[in-house]
Order: structure tokens, then sequence, then C-alpha cells
């Protein structure tokens, strides 16, 4: 049975021009086509009616159908429940060997099944990010935070994985024995006492240099 049919109103003209009776009778015509049952015999304005309300008709179921195909063609498919179990066990796997690392590199001690840690690490897989991402994401942070005191508390989960993981992806690793000798030439600048054997002029130097 189709289960719904459109009419155009020019049908009303047509319907208009015959008998009550014989619209009546082209309308349980049309209802025993809908349910694809047999059709009655039909003669005169009777049977007028119904072969032009039957073309009209079962153009609309054409139309009908294949609107259908066109929409469930670009309908997201539904997960299955077995779906979804695979993708949760997957994310719980992901999380179990990030945390891991983390809490190695870190020193830390976060739970891979906390509930905030597996919605972060989902969101960032259903960003199109993988598990190599996470790895370099804890490496680069873990080097750059861990010797300071005001960032070395943000070395977790809720911040590593959140919305901005690829700017922490693509920070370049701060190199601390660079940062360590330029921090031994600042104090030697800024520090007045580092110049006080220092020549301060030519035949300072000279003499200075010239020592054995």
């Amino acid at each position: 049975m189709q289960k719904n049919f459109l009419m155009n109103s020019n049908l009303i003209e047509m319907f208009n021009l015959g008998t009550d009776e014989e619209a009546g009778k082209a309308i349980k015509a049309i209802f025993a086509l809908a349910n694809k049952k047999e059709i009655p015999k039909l003669e005169g304005m009777a049977l007028a009616i119904f072969v032009a309300s039957k073309l009209q008709i079962e153009n609309g179921w054409k139309l009908q159908e294949k609107r259908s195909k066109a929409t469930s063609s670009i309908r997201t498919p539904i997960k299955t429940t077995k779906d979804n179990n695979s993708n949760n066990t997957e994310i719980k796997e992901i999380s179990t060997e990030v945390i891991k690392l983390l809490n190695a590199e870190a020193k830390t001690s976060f739970k891979p099944d906390s509930k905030a840690t597996l919605e972060k690490i989902k969101a960032r897989l259903d960003d199109g990010f993988v598990l190599e991402d996470f790895k370099k994401v804890i490496k680069i942070k873990v080097n750059n935070w861990k010797d300071d005191d005001k960032m070395v508390g943000f070395l977790r989960p809720t911040t590593l994985f959140s919305s901005k993981f690829e700017s922490y992806l693509n920070e370049p690793i701060i190199n601390k024995s660079n940062k360590k000798t330029n921090s031994l030439n600042e104090d030697h600048l800024t520090n007045p006492d580092a110049f006080a054997n220092q020549p301060t002029n030519f035949d300072e130097y000279y003499a200075m240099e010239n020592e054995v």
C-alpha cells in the first residue's frame, strides 16, 4: 500500500462534470489502486476521472521514490551497538597508551579511564588526530613545561588534549641547554660584579694579555 498520493486541483473540474455516483466510483477505484487491489470495472465519466487521476497519482509516486533515494544516499549511516562498542574499545586502548606515556614523562599518576580524559581524547580523535600526535604533544609540553613552576601543573590530560591540541602539536621543543647558556650570558651582562676584574683601559688590557 502506498502511504499517500497527490491529486492536482485541476481534477476537481472533472469530478464536477460527473454525477455524485460517478465521482464515488472513481474515488473507490483510486483507493483500490493505492491499496494495490483489483480495480473495479468503470465506464463513462467515472472511467475518465479515474484514468486522469491515475496518471497524476503514479507520477507523484515516482517523484516521491526519487526524492527518497536521493535523501537516503546522503544520510549518515547510523552506528550499530557493535560499532559503538568497537569504537569505545579503541578509544580506551589509545587512552591507556597515551596516559601511560604522560605519567612516565611528567611523573604524574592520571587514570586512563577517567571520563574527562576519555572525552578529550575522543574529541581529538574525532578531529582527525592519531596516536602519534598525542605522543608528540606530550614530549613537547613535558620538555617545555616540566622545569617551569608556573606551567608544570598544566601537564594534565584536560589541558594537553584540549581545543589547543593542534597549536601544542606545532610548537617547537625548547632547547634547554641554549636557554641556560643565554641565561648565563644575561646574568653576566646585568651583574656589575662580573666586570670587577676586567681591564678599564688599553694599558691594563695589554699588561693582562702579556702576563706569564
